[in-house]
């Protein structure tokens, strides 16, 4: 799959696509679609994101209004709104954060070199 992003409307001018993102039968969780190059977006101007499949089996979108309660974002679908579910999106460099297994490591290393030097 990957997002198309476009301005002014729905059928506006593409500005840019997002990397294809693969994802596995039963996917359940949120999916990172990252543009390359960056592209800049301006605040108070309408963008539109479409998803495109580009190969599998039907797909379905879970809007989680409540958990990020994005103030502005508006959801189209068939080609109008509704005004009763918002969207999220991010913009911004991504800094994966650690896993607990390397922090652990870590961790664990310099406690041992801190023994060491005593």
């Amino acid at each position: 799959m990957q997002i198309d992003l476009r301005s002014d409307s729905i059928t506006g001018p593409l500005l840019g696509t997002s990397l294809p993102v693969e994802m596995a039968d039963g996917f359940a969780g949120t999916a990172d679609f990252l543009f390359a190059p960056d592209i800049s977006v301006t605040p108070q101007v309408m963008y539109y994101f479409e998803p495109r499949v580009l190969f599998g089996d039907t797909w379905c979108v879970d809007v989680m209004e409540d958990v990020y309660n994005y103030p502005r974002g508006t959801w189209i679908a068939m080609g109008r709104p509704d005004v009763s579910v918002d969207c999220w999106f991010q913009e911004g460099i991504i800094i994966p954060e650690p896993s607990e297994m390397a922090l652990l490591l870590c961790g664990l290393g310099a406690i041992l070199l801190g023994r060491r030097r005593f």
